[in-house]
Formats: structure tokens, C-alpha cells, sequence
């Protein structure tokens, strides 16, 4: 109803033509319902329905945190224009006028376990605790920090509630009386951007500026464990599994990192790319730690496998995201955006094996067409994945294709078109059969210095490597063995390998190439090991590159054994 609401509303008799046909094909709705002797779409349909619940406008101001009923039903978002908000989960619609109270921006927000209470904190230096039904505020405002209040949470019996400063202190509340339970730990040598409880309630986890993450004991308010450092740079958002086995932390030096909570040791960490990680959680089930970072093009939401810290989602580029939760039930997300805007998505995370197929947003560094024209291999800048697609539905043909340790450079399908070959800095080519999704090879390795180039021969039989060493190998495709010495000459890295002659057009050009060694650049014939310049360079007004020549400017035999 949401999709097709206005073409219903508007031409109600005509829901056959108007509406069903354009539902993706994989619900239960088109299953049930569609009829193919009436019109229906044949190319570039949905299969699913949008991941998109609802888009709205909050605030004018940006969000600044946003949290999830326990059972799922509700939303609440804050912002910088000193309110806090209750929104219904599955229409978007307020369910509350504006809790309005604090004199500064709220900066956080918790909801108890039972559901019935909010806890706020802001920028005016307080801890404010609201009935949850009637947005009213249930207590006095808690003072006792000397500056923001970055975080808060509730234990999980909703008894206490934590809050940590700008004034790098934690206190620790009584739900009911609203007082502080014992004087602030101090410990922090920066502000305390993230707090939370263990799951039994036990324990505080804390994030700081000051690079650490350190563990208190809820009831008494002593450290438990020495600070557990390792970050290079301010932690931005600490998070406890379910289980209360492992904290994650992540920091603006681009890290997540995995600690055992009881002895404090660090188990895990996720790559650091140029990205910073602003939030993370563990998601419901524990198997996948989820986060948002930001990179120059845009911010994404990233999730990866806890155990083997593999990296099994990373999300189309979102506008500008401040804050994100994860609903009780792990099948929706709620996104605050810096614009004021909330957004509530559905089944990002609601299949057990999350892939990473359909969202590789980064600049694409190499791709290659199939040659019957039907498939389009991809790579982009940081994944070490390679994507196979679809050329007439856009959309992936199956799981990414995982095995290189580095950013793949080059990719070649095979004039078949049933293997592709990838080329990367991991210094490997690797062989691919595009019909069952797997490696066929061990990678071929012998480069000292990343993979450049990689080509096919006419037959299939053989691939051509081009180096940053500034060699080229030629590998055969059955065994993956080199068939000869490596080839030298090149004065840089070779920047494309190609077998015969015949196959390159007349003419081409190539402005501003590099890696041409000099005046020429060597081509291999497979059969009979023929280096063959086949290139001179031209230089004008108007152009600078190189002119693939008519006819043969020098070719003998190499002295190859």
C-alpha cells in the first residue's frame, strides 16, 4: 500500500494494470496474484521491495541519536533543537508532540528495558528521564556533570542509568530517585563519548578520546580491568555482544577492534581503511558487528562476521549519517541523518548470510565485458572482491568472488567467457570459473611487486601478467605453472598486455600512457616467443601518446630458453 498508494487511490478499478504488474517478483503478493494474460514487466524489475521504509523530516536541525523500543514498535530520534521525539516504527507517523525540557542540544537517549521511560543527555550539562506514553518528565533533571553529556544507558533491569561527560567523568543514577549512586569515576584523561552496560548488568563499558576503553564495576564503581588500549586515535562508540563476552570499540583511526571482556585481551581487528567508524553495535544474534563510517564520497553502513572478521556488507553511499540503531528482532535499521531526516530500512540485515553484492559504490578501478556481451566483471577501489553482473538486468549473477589479500588492479575474461582472470597488489593472478562462482588454481604467483595487467591469449591457454617489477609472465590457464622466463625490458610497471597483433585495431591511442619503457612497448607472441614493438611514439600540439604501427618496426627473436 505504501508503494502503490497513489495509483490506487487514483484509478482503484485498475489495480491489475497499475500496480501489480510492477511489484518485485519474489513476494508473496506477485506470486499469489499476478496474472500473465494481462500486461506484466519483462525486463528491469524489482525482485524485492525497496529496503527504504520511510524517509521524514525530524528536525531542522541534524539527529543526533536515535533508539528502538524493546519490542520494536516505536522510535525515538533527538536533535540539536533541544527536543526528543516518539515516532511509530511501521508508519512513520509522531506518536507524541515534542519532548521538549532541555535548554541545549540533546546529544543521546536510551529507552529502558520495560519500555515505559526515556533518558536524555545534552549539551545544557543534564540527565532527564521521560514517561515514555505521556512525554512527560518523570523526575528532576539529574545534574552532577560540568559539561555535555555525550552518552547514556540503561542497566538492564532499568534501575540505574549511566551518562558519560565532556568533563571525561561517568556518573551513575538511580532510575527511581534520580540521584548519583557513588561519585564519578574518574579515570578518562579526555571526554567519554560512549557508554554502556553489560548485558547482566554488572559492568560499565567506556569509550574516551583519551584512546582507551575501560571496564567498571557497576555496583561499587571500581575498574575491573587495566584500560584496554590499542586505538591510535579517539573512541567514538563502545559496544557489549549479548552475551556479554565482547566489547567493540571503534575509534576515529579507521579501526573496530574485538576485546574479551573478562581478561581484557584484544581478539580481533577489522582492517583499517580511510574511513572513520562513528557507531557500532553488535546486532542481535551476535554473529555480525555493525557500524557506520564516513569516507570523501559519502557515509556507509559496513557489517562484518564477528568470528573470522570478514567483511560481509557494505551499504550504497547514504547522505550524511550521525546515528543509527538496530531494531530487537535484527530486521530493521533506523538512520539519523545530519539533515534532520530520519530514515527506517528494512532487510538489510534479516538474511542470516548478509552479502556484499549489490552495493560497491567506491570508484570502480577495472572492469570487463564478457565477449558474448552478457556479463560485466568489476572491481572497485578497497574491495578485494571481484563482482559479476548482469549486463541486460544490472543486477549481480552471483556471490562476490573472494580470495585476493589486496586491491585487484585488472580483470580479462577468457574469450570463452567462462573463466576471469584478476591481477592484483596482493602481487597474485588468480583464475575464476565464472559458471560456478570459485577459484579453479592456486594464485599464480612469481611478481615482486603488484599485478598491473592481465590478458588471455586467442585459445584461452595461456595469460599474460604485467607488473609493477616490470616484467611480463606468461602463465598457462591449466596448470597455473609459468611457461617461460619472466620477460625483460620494461623501464616502469606495463600498463596492458595483449597476445597477437591481429587482435588490436589499426590505430589506437592512449594519451598520457605510462609504462611504455621508452619508445616502445614489447608485445609477446605465444607461439614463437617474438617480442614485437609494435609502437611508436607520436608527439604533437594536439596529441601525445602512442600509434600502434601498420606494419612491423622491429621484431626478433628473443633469446628464451
Amino acid at each position: 500500500m505504501q508503494t502503490f498508494a497513489k495509483s490506487i487511490e487514483e484509478n482503484p478499478l485498475l489495480i491489475y494494470l497499475a500496480a501489480l504488474p510492477f511489484t518485485p517478483v519474489d513476494t508473496l503478493l506477485y506470486k499469489t496474484f499476478v496474472d500473465h494474460d494481462i500486461p506484466w514487466v519483462v525486463r528491469g524489475f524489482n525482485k524485492a521491495w525497496p529496503p527504504l521504509r520511510h524517509m521524514f523530516k525530524a528536525t531542522d536541525s541534524g539527529v543526533t541519536s536515535v533508539a528502538f523500543f524493546p519490542d520494536g514498535t516505536r522510535v525515538i530520534s533527538t536533535s540539536y533543537d533541544h527536543s526528543i521525539r516518539v515516532w511509530d516504527a511501521t508508519t512513520g507517523a509522531a506518536i507524541l508532540a515534542p519532548l521538549i525540557g532541555h535548554t541545549g542540544g540533546v546529544n543521546c537517549s536510551a529507552v529502558s528495558p520495560d519500555g515505559l521511560h526515556i533518558v536524555s543527555g545534552s549539551d545544557d550539562h543534564t540527565v532527564r528521564l521521560w514517561d515514555a506514553n505521556t512525554g512527560a518528565e518523570a523526575l528532576q533533571p539529574m545534574r552532577g556533570h560540568s559539561m555535555a553529556v555525550l552518552s547514556v544507558a540503561f542497566s538492564c533491569d532499568g534501575t540505574r542509568i549511566a551518562s558519560g561527560s565532556k568533563d571525561g567523568t561517568i556518573q551513575v543514577w538511580d532510575a527511581m530517585l534520580g540521584c548519583t549512586v557513588f561519585p564519578p569515576l574518574k579515570g578518562h584523561a579526555n571526554e567519554v563519548c560512549s557508554v554502556t552496560f553489560t548485558p547482566d548488568g554488572q559492568r560499565i563499558v567506556s569509550g574516551s578520546e583519551d584512546r582507551t576503553v575501560r571496564v567498571w564495576h557497576a555496583i561499587t564503581g571500581v575498574q575491573v580491568l587495566y584500560p584496554l588500549a590499542g586505538h591510535r586515535s579517539g573512541i567514538l562508540s563502545v559496544a557489549v555482544s549479548s552475551d556479554g563476552m565482547q566489547i567493540a570499540s571503534c575509534s576515529k583511526d579507521g579501526t573496530i577492534r574485538v576485546w574479551d571482556a573478562n581478561s581484557g585481551t584484544q581478539s580481533l581487528t577489522l582492517p583499517e581503511g580511510a574511513q572513520i567508524f562513528h557507531f557500532l553495535t553488535f546486532c542481535p544474534d551476535d554473529k555480525h558487528i555493525l557500524a557506520h563510517g564516513s569516507l570523501l564520497d559519502g557515509c556507509r553502513i559496513y557489517s562484518w562476521d564477528v568470528k573470522p572478521g570478514a567483511q560481509v556488507y557494505i551499504s550504497v553511499v547514504h547522505k550524511p549519517i550521525h546515528c543509527m540503531a538496530v531494531s530487537p528482532n535484527n530486521e530493521q535499521i533506523v538512520i539519523g541523518y545530519c539533515d534532520g531526516t530520519v530514515g527506517l530500512w528494512d532487510g538489510l540485515l534479516s538474511n542470516k548470510d548478509v552479502t556484499n553484492s549489490e552495493a560497491r559504490n567506491r570508484d570502480i578501478v577495472a572492469m570487463a565485458f564478457s565477449p558474448d556481451g552478457k556479463r560485466i566483471a568489476s572491481c572497485s577501489e578497497h574491495d578485494f572482491c571481484i563482482c559479476i553482473w548482469d549486463a541486460q538486468l544490472g543486477v549481480a549473477a552471483m556471490a562476490p568472488l573472494q580470495g585476493h589479500e589486496k586491491e585487484i588492479t585488472s580483470l580479462a575474461f577468457s574469450p570463452h567467457g567462462n573463466l576471469v582472470a584478476s591481477g592484483s597488489s596482493d602481487k597474485t593472478i588468480r583464475l575464476w570459473n565464472t559458471t560456478l562462482g570459485m577459484e579453479i588454481l592456486p594464485p599464480l604467483r612469481g611478481h615482486e611487486h603488484r599485478v598491473s595487467c592481465v590478458t588471455f591469449s586467442a585459445d584461452g591457454n595461456h595469460i599474460a601478467s604485467g607488473s609493477s617489477d616490470r616484467t611480463v609472465r606468461l602463465w598457462s590457464t591449466t596448470s597455473g605453472a609459468q611457461i617461460i622466463s619472466p620477460l625483460r625490458g620494461h623501464n616502469y610497471a606495463p600498463g596492458m598486455t595483449l597476445f597477437r597483433a591481429e587482435q588490436l585495431p589499426k590505430t589506437a591511442w592512449y594519451q598520457g600512457f605510462k609504462g611504455c619503457g621508452g619508445t616502445f612497448w614489447a608485445f609477446l607472441d605465444a607461439q614463437r616467443h617474438y617480442f614485437m614493438s609494435m609502437w611508436r611514439r607520436l608527439s604533437s600540439r594536439r596529441h601525445s601518446g602512442l600509434e600502434l604501427a601498420p606494419s612491423w618496426l622491429k621484431a626478433k627473436e628473443a633469446n628464451i630458453q
